[in-house]
């Protein structure tokens, strides 16, 4: 192993909750073909630690790679070479970067900045990376495409917003429609790279009447898939709100319609307890239109269209791009999960997109009878509240229950009081859940003998009879199962 060259011990350990791309940097106006015509990284200085952590890379690219030492005032040391599908070992220490340059066109393709001083396996350059942003212990910077447009350049001359990469004060929508329109270029996202998987624009998805939202029809709740994160509480919002709310939806995105360009511009308010809805502020984050795929290239990962499910329908890919958009503000698509997000929840996701302050009670916890939690849904739902659901655990803690997923978010669609054929008064709820499948298989289920017995209550409630993750449930077995209720 190979000694860093200098260390200063004398400074304390630069506070770095955590680094996202371009994080903390004064001078961010370089493209990428720039930034591989200088010698010197200065966006990339290492930071002094006393902490050390072992790394070692795997090179998966089809380069020979140089491995240089960032220093601390910019400049590249060479630490020697990796060649193709071989390693290269190095003791380092959090806060210090590495650039890594194809050998022969000394091109920079990647830095790398560990973040942890946790033992770090890296692959480079393959679908391998899996671990690229795994428990935010790395950062990668990919620089592997020519831009072909001084957008960056733009960006740089905005305001961000409280010092962070991720969104700016301003929507950006007409200076970069301005400078992509010179070349007549598409946008690439440099600060939110394609890493680890497959990725297509959206005019290269095989998916039918591309649209972002729908053309036919209104948006509804039910054109929303949740994908491979598991943010059940992003998703179980943005169902309820395109039920009732679909033009807060369509307000948040430059342009509502497929973008020439291949970049969009979503606009998120402000979590600000002290601002009223008069007085808020926005956050705007830029992104371009690569969504990430399966492993065979078939299907969307993450979220997606209904029509998934359903070809006949429109491909409406708002909730891919504002999943997306969401994932860049908070540092990448893993910080997503529920387990890693906190605090992130249904309850600030519902104010990124209407504001003001929503509201969240537990009939389990607050002592609400059956009786009285009825009739405050009835009242919420009347005066066009949005509302989302958390089911219980149940007692043998056993992830899937009678069709119910224990701990999981649901969206709720309405509430009935009808008349059963045997003249009792039969209460129902109206719930989907966020995977667009796996719907309650118990009373009033889809399948259930209780709409064979009632034809016309079928016909009334316009019951679907397939899987489709929307299913009505009778209040008894609601309260039952659910526990939690958000709503604005």
């Amino acid at each position: 192993m190979l000694k860093i060259i200098y260390q200063n011990t004398q400074k304390a350990i630069p506070e770095r909750k955590s680094i996202k791309s371009l994080d903390n940097i004064k001078d961010k106006s370089l493209s990428a073909k720039e930034i591989n015509n200088k010698t010197d990284l200065k966006l990339f200085k290492s930071l002094s630690s006393e902490q050390s952590v072992s790394c070692r890379f795997t090179n998966y690219t089809a380069y020979t790679l140089l491995v240089n030492w960032v220093d601390y005032k910019g400049k590249e040391v060479n630490y020697g070479v990796i060649e193709r599908n071989k390693e290269f070992g190095q003791n380092t220490y959090p806060t210090h970067s590495w650039a890594f340059r194809d050998k022969i066109t000394n091109n920079l393709k990647y830095v790398y900045t560990p973040t942890n001083d946790k033992i770090q396996n890296i692959s480079i350059g393959t679908e391998k990376s899996e671990d690229y942003n795994t428990n935010n212990f790395l950062k990668w910077h990919h620089y592997d495409e020519e831009l072909g447009n001084d957008c960056n350049k733009v960006l740089a001359t905005l305001t961000r917003k409280d010092n962070k990469n991720s969104c700016f004060t301003t929507n950006p929508y007409g200076l970069l429609v301005d400078e992509l329109s010179k070349t007549n270029s598409l946008f690439i996202d440099a600060e939110f790279p394609r890493l680890n998987k497959k990725w297509k624009r959206c005019s290269e998805l095989s998916l039918p009447d591309k649209c972002v939202f729908p053309i036919k029809q209104e948006i509804n709740g039910d054109h929303i898939i949740q994908g491979a994160v598991g943010n059940c509480w992003l998703h179980q919002t943005l169902s309820t709100l395109g039920e009732t709310k679909p033009n807060e939806i369509r307000d948040m995105f430059f342009p509502m319609e497929i973008n020439p360009f291949s970049f969009y511009v979503i606009k998120f308010r402000t979590l600000d307890d002290n601002k009223s809805n008069e007085n808020e502020e926005y956050s705007y984050v830029v992104i371009d239109d690569y969504l990430a795929l399966t492993d065979d290239g078939k299907e969307l990962l993450y979220a997606k269209p209904s029509n998934h499910f359903n070809k006949n329908e429109e491909s409406c890919l708002w909730v891919s791009l504002l999943e997306k958009a969401y994932a860049k503000l908070l540092g990448g698509y893993k910080n997503l999960e529920a387990k890693h997000c906190a605090p992130e929840s249904c309850h600030t996701a519902i104010v990124r997109v209407l504001g003001g302050t929503p509201n969240c009670f537990s009939w389990k916890f607050d002592s609400i009878s059956k009786e009285d939690l009825w009739l405050i849904i009835e009242c919420l739902l009347e005066s066009g509240k949005s509302i989302s659901l958390s089911s219980a655990e149940n007692k043998n803690n056993e992830l899937v229950v009678n069709g119910m997923v224990t701990f999981h978010g649901y969206s709720l669609f309405g509430i009935k009081e009808v008349k059963t054929f045997q003249n009792k008064i039969e209460k129902l709820v109206k719930v989907r859940n966020t995977w667009g499948k796996t719907s309650y298989t118990g009373k009033w289920n889809y399948q259930s003998k209780e709409w064979i017995d009632n034809p016309n209550l079928a016909e009334e409630l316009k019951l679907i009879k397939k899987d489709n993750g929307i299913f009505w449930i009778s209040y008894e077995d609601f309260h039952k199962n659910f526990s939690i209720l958000w709503f604005n």
